[in-house]
């Protein structure tokens, strides 16, 4: 059990690390940009963030549903 887990936070470790490296990849590619191009690409995360967030909450609307639905 403890191996397993080992195991598991290792691959999280990996993951992690490796998002780490996408993300200062990008950053430095975003900073080489123009300042038109950045403005358009921060545009375009920020519509992306909005759509994550919009979809949590839906999430969130649909569990707490469907908890109300089935507790008597």
């Amino acid at each position: 059990m403890a191996e397993e887990r080992k195991a598991s936070l290792k691959k999280k470790k990996v993951k992690i690390t490796a998002n780490a490296e996408e993300t200062k990849m990008l950053t430095l590619n975003v900073d080489s940009l123009d300042a038109d191009t950045i403005i358009i690409v921060q545009s375009v995360r920020h519509q992306m963030l909005q759509k994550d967030q919009l979809a949590a909450s839906d999430a969130e609307d649909a569990e707490a549903a469907y908890t109300a639905a089935t507790t008597p």
